[in-house]
């Protein structure tokens, strides 16, 4: 295929043999068969002049199209402004937050989505999260969770997640940032549910 013009919005760039002192090329369909084709796209549209060589008595010919789809996470989260332990806690080896980290997650990935949990800071031995059909333990400093969604036609979900972190031994009570950071990414074929 030889692209002779093409327009972008109202400029215009002429067509060989639709104006004087432009030539039309031998072998090529005549000017007056050449096909404008149009795209659309964000709202712009490009319209591209092409003649094509076509065998004779063929008035068409094969054009392919591919279409790649990025996979998309959106993830929203709304975490504990911090985490408190108390001596108590420390005495039996665990906290349990009361406050849910509110999870909002939509995407188009067809098989659902991977939930790395991190750690910011070493305080915890192992954590446990539940919340909707999800429960897992990670170790302290984190893992990935695999996400699946519950119908394909519904890839989106808010969940409360609660978090148990069983804490180091070596940890003093006392006021902490919110230790935890979670992102979203696409679920690739047989990811297992945790690691």
């Amino acid at each position: 295929m030889n692209i002779y013009a093409a327009s972008l919005g109202t400029s215009r760039i002429p067509v060989p043999g639709r104006y004087p002192g432009m030539p039309h090329v031998p072998g090529k369909l005549p000017s007056s068969r050449a096909s404008p084709l149009a795209i659309r796209f964000l709202g712009l549209t490009t319209v591209i002049s092409a003649s094509f060589s076509l065998p004779a008595g063929q008035s068409g010919a094969l054009m392919s199209v591919g279409v790649t789809v990025t996979p998309r996470v959106d993830l929203v989260l709304y975490s504990p402004a911090s985490l408190t332990v108390t001596a108590m806690d420390v005495a039996r080896g665990y906290v349990t937050v009361s406050e849910p980290l509110r999870l909002k997650l939509s995407g188009n990935t067809p098989q659902g989505v991977e939930l790395d949990v991190r750690a910011t800071a070493a305080l915890f031995s192992a954590m446990r999260i539940e919340g909707g059909y999800l429960d897992a333990t990670l170790p302290g400093d984190g893992g990935t969770i695999a996400w699946r969604w519950q119908q394909e036609s519904v890839r989106s979900l808010n969940v409360d997640l609660r978090f148990t972190f069983m804490l180091r031994s070596e940890l003093r009570p006392g006021a902490y940032s919110w230790p935890i950071t979670v992102n979203g990414r696409a679920l690739e074929t047989g990811t297992a549910l945790t690691r």
